[in-house]
This record gives structure tokens, C-alpha cells and sequence, in this order.
């Protein structure tokens, strides 16, 4: 077994040896991190309140097709936004802090948005499940049917359906971002750490890989929003799974 105090040391070596300046940068980015998580959660819940309403909207029409691409629309939309933010963020600690305080400040930034994206998971859980025992106490106590609308409680559960099913996942989704590409960096400073020069062509491709992976996932979605509008537009019934799975691939 490890001592505790070996442990203890290991931790807090790289905050005790920067001086205060060192610690503030250490913990500006924790506080980065959890900005992060709330932001991007913000951003999510904003565009999925819109995107249902319009997806609602547009089901009316009698195509399907709108219906389906706008959600898809919403949740690239969302992606992309949390994992450019994560990259930005990333990139700016990598080349503006000093070299001797990049790696606590990474580490930082993980915990603090997994700090953050761990309490909005809580929150948008408990306010979704809240919402719903209070929307089926209305329904046993008035009788009324599954999702009427005289139940106000029908508002109050849709409401808690779009936080728990868009701020908590939001913000997971920047937290694992953010959280693998630290371990990844991390690993690679600790198994190249004999070649310093390796290890830094290492983490320069994991980056380029990362912007890669943002451009072309943009292009797949345009392409297979073209080629779905083509085939599926006219249609009043098809497969909503198939456009998915093109996408996919």
C-alpha cells in the first residue's frame, strides 16, 4: 500500500512549489472549468426549449421530415458548441500559461467541470423527477387524463423533462470532452516523459486530431442533411431510424 502521506504529497506537490500566483492560476482554472459546464448547459437548455417548440410546429405540416431535422439540428448544434468551447479553453492553457503550471491548470480544469457538470446532473435529475410526481398527484387528485393540458403540472413536467434531459447531459458531455483529453495528455507526459520532444509531437496531434474531428463532423451533417431533405422530403411516412444511421456512418 501507498502511505497517505505520499499520497497527500503527489497532490498538492505542484500547488506548494508555484507560490501563490501559481495556486491563483490553478484554481482560475477550476473556476474555468466550471463556468464551462454551466455555460454550454445554458446554451443547451436555450436551443432544445426552442427546438421543441419549432420541431412541435413543424409536425403539424404533415411531413416528417421537419420534424426529425430540427432536433437533429439542435443537438449538433449543441455538440459542436461544447466541444469547440472545450478546445478552446484547452488550447489557451497549453499556450498561454507557463509551461511549469500547464499541467496542474489542466487537471484543474477537469475537476472543476466535472464539479460542475456532476451538480447540474443532480439538479436537472431532482427538478425533472419533482416536477413529474407533482404533475401525476394533479392527474390522481382531479382526475384527469395522461398529459391534458387543464393539468398544470403537464407544464411544469415538460419544463423538468427539458432540464433533466438537456442541462444534465449538456454539461456531461464538456466534462467527458474535457476529462479525456487531460487523461490522454497526462499519460502521455508521464510514459514520454524521458523524450520530452515525442511526448509534445504527441499532444500537438492530439489537438489537430480533436479540430479535424469538429470539421468533419460538420461536413458529414451537411451532407446528410442534403441527401435526407432529397429522399425523404416528400415522403408522409419513412424509417426516422434511417437517416440517423447514415448519419452515423
Amino acid at each position: 500500500m501507498v502511505p497517505r502521506g505520499r499520497v497527500r504529497g503527489v497532490l498538492f506537490q505542484v500547488p506548494r512549489t508555484q507560490g501563490h500566483a501559481g495556486r491563483l492560476l490553478i484554481l482560475a482554472s477550476s473556476i474555468l472549468g466550471i463556468l464551462g459546464s454551466y455555460g454550454v448547459a445554458w446554451f443547451g437548455i436555450r436551443i432544445n426549449t426552442r427546438a421543441n417548440s419549432r420541431a412541435a410546429f413543424a409536425s403539424l405540416r404533415g411531413f416528417p421530415i421537419q420534424a426529425m431535422t430540427v432536433p437533429m439540428r439542435s443537438g449538433m448544434s449543441v455538440g459542436l458548441l461544447l466541444v469547440s468551447v472545450e478546445l478552446f479553453f484547452m488550447i489557451c492553457i497549453l499556450v498561454f500559461l507557463p509551461l511549469s503550471l500547464v499541467g496542474a491548470c489542466f487537471i484543474g480544469f477537469a475537476i472543476g467541470e466535472s464539479l460542475g457538470a456532476s451538480v447540474l446532473r443532480i439538479c436537472g435529475g431532482i427538478f425533472t423527477k419533482i416536477a413529474d410526481i407533482g404533475s401525476d398527484l394533479m392527474k390522481i387528485i382531479f382526475k384527469l387524463p395522461e398529459d391534458d393540458p387543464k393539468n398544470p403540472g403537464v407544464i411544469a413536467d415538460c419544463t423538468g423533462d427539458n432540464a433533466g434531459d438537456s442541462v444534465g447531459p449538456t454539461a456531461d458531455g464538456f466534462e467527458t470532452y474535457g476529462v479525456t483529453g487531460v487523461a490522454l495528455i497526462a499519460f502521455l507526459a508521464l510514459a514520454l516523459s524521458a523524450d520530452p520532444m515525442r511526448c509534445a509531437e504527441m499532444i500537438i496531434w492530439i489537438f489537430v486530431m480533436r479540430i479535424l474531428m469538429i470539421l468533419t463532423s460538420l461536413l458529414s451533417y451537411y451532407l446528410n442533411e442534403k441527401f435526407t431533405e432529397a429522399q425523404y422530403g416528400e415522403l408522409k411516412s419513412f424509417d426516422p431510424e434511417k437517416p440517423l444511421t447514415h448519419l452515423v456512418w
